[in-house]
């Protein structure tokens, strides 16, 4: 795209950060998008996207293993049933329209399958990304607690994903997983407090309830 400005003589480039459904990330995970975007518009030779991760994690981050961007892009990916989808799906099924919901469910065995993979990978990385923390700078070592908390996250609303399209649980499974989604969003909110205001966390906190409440309907509880 900055070529393109190059080539025709833009007077600049917009670098913006976009969150629908609440911007549920947590604002140091933009840190690398504005870099990305200001590396590319400043310097017309581009370089690979392994390079630039190893420079931003050496230089923002102030990492002397250099690692830290290229484990948080492989955690990056891991989401299947991601935030926009689980949205999609609550706000459908709350209108009483659930056939149009499946269309946000892991409708097919190839998604399924690579959301049980992906948590498989999940914790392996988490604990790679921790790993890194003693390479870092002290004032930077908290960054990491962000992308932790996401990457479970990203771990438990793929188990959701799973259990909206139809995979088999018990009861047992499902009230767990309902008392996961919870403890994890208390540890979420925390973390949203010590940044920002509440601004529609009580957006957030609606899909989350949602959810804890539908896991537990599923497992035989009335609400």
């Amino acid at each position: 795209m900055c070529s393109y400005g190059v080539k025709y003589n833009a007077v600049g480039m917009l670098n913006t950060d976009w969150g629908d459904y609440g911007h549920i990330n947590h604002p140091v995970m933009s840190i690398p998008g504005v870099i990305y975007g200001a590396e590319f518009s400043w310097n017309q030779k581009e370089l690979t996207f392994e390079e630039l991760n190893r420079r931003i994690s050496k230089v923002e981050y102030r990492d002397s293993s250099e690692n830290l961007l290229s484990i948080v892009d492989k955690l990056g990916v891991l989401s299947e049933f991601g935030w926009w989808r689980a949205v999609k799906y609550k706000e459908t099924m709350a209108d009483g329209d659930v056939q149009s919901a499946l269309q946000f469910t892991l409708d097919d065995d190839k998604k399924k399958e690579s959301a049980r993979e992906n948590n498989k990978k999940q914790p392996l990385l988490a604990q790679e990304l921790a790993g890194c923390m003693k390479y870092l700078d002290t004032d930077t070592r908290e960054d990491v607690g962000a992308y932790l908390t996401a990457s479970e996250g990203m771990r438990i609303f793929n188990e959701i994903g799973l259990v909206v399209s139809g995979e088999e649980y018990t009861k047992e499974q499902l009230l767990a997983l309902a008392d996961a989604l919870e403890h994890w969003y208390w540890h979420f909110k925390n973390l949203w407090r010590s940044v920002s205001r509440e601004s529609e966390l009580y957006q957030i906190t609606d899909v989350i309830c949602w959810y804890a409440d539908e896991l537990r309907t599923r497992a035989g509880l009335e609400k």
